[in-house]
């Protein structure tokens, strides 16, 4: 976590991003201009979410981002996902299984919360969304 992000860093949301943004990007060039800025709101996420664990990746992510808001050439960003893949594969100290437990902690108290709105409802019941 840090002062602009509350979450913990996670590299596999990174990597999501920044796939996400080399395919609005490829879209940009054929003709959808307006997917440009779609790929920079994910370059951002994607910043925001590997910042506390390696500051360079965030920054070189930052001057892509940058480069594209611009309307430059943006660089390749796969090589940036494929530098987060060799990290975390050589054991960077990031504890991506607490990470997967916490989601799906998450989405089983979601589900759970879903169950029982389902079953008040076919009571006629109404139970607030948390």
């Amino acid at each position: 976590m840090n002062a602009s992000s509350p979450r913990k860093p996670c590299p596999n949301c990174t990597r999501k991003h920044l796939a996400q943004a080399v395919v609005l990007l490829q879209e940009a060039k054929q003709g959808y201009p307006n997917h440009l800025w779609l790929a920079v709101g994910h370059m951002a996420e994607a910043e925001a979410e590997i910042e506390g664990m390696f500051q360079d990746v965030a920054c070189a992510i930052r001057a892509a981002r940058k480069v594209a808001e611009a309307g430059g050439e943006v660089p390749d960003l796969m090589a940036i996902v494929e530098d987060i893949t060799r990290r975390v594969s050589e054991g960077c100290g990031c504890d991506l299984a607490s990470h997967v437990a916490a989601i799906e902690e998450r989405v089983s108290e979601r589900l759970a919360r879903r169950i029982v709105r389902h079953a008040n409802r076919n009571r006629g019941l109404r139970v607030p969304r948390a």
